[in-house]
């Protein structure tokens, strides 16, 4: 499993889920884990949640942004002398 996006809810039951399906949500006031399902809360296999939590996919690493601005690379040598 790549990736798996979780958020934080203080309360799940008796709202409405959001239209993005993608995260599982965790309710802080029971300390359970949620998904959308078909447009419909559903609590998450406790076995998802274990390799989840084991793998830690749910840190998202991207690699440094400096590395992004590597190319082209250039470097520049100076001498200052002052009198």
């Amino acid at each position: 499993m790549d990736w798996q996006p979780m958020q934080y809810r203080e309360v799940v039951a008796g709202t409405n889920p959001p239209q993005d399906d993608v995260p599982i949500y965790y309710e802080g006031s029971t300390g359970k884990y949620w998904q959308i399902i078909d447009g419909e809360w559903a609590p998450v296999n406790q076995e998802q949640i274990d390799y989840i939590n084991q793998n830690k996919t749910y840190i998202f690493n991207p690699p440094p942004s400096t590395w992004a601005f590597l190319n082209p690379r250039s470097v520049t040598f100076g001498i200052r002398i002052t009198f």
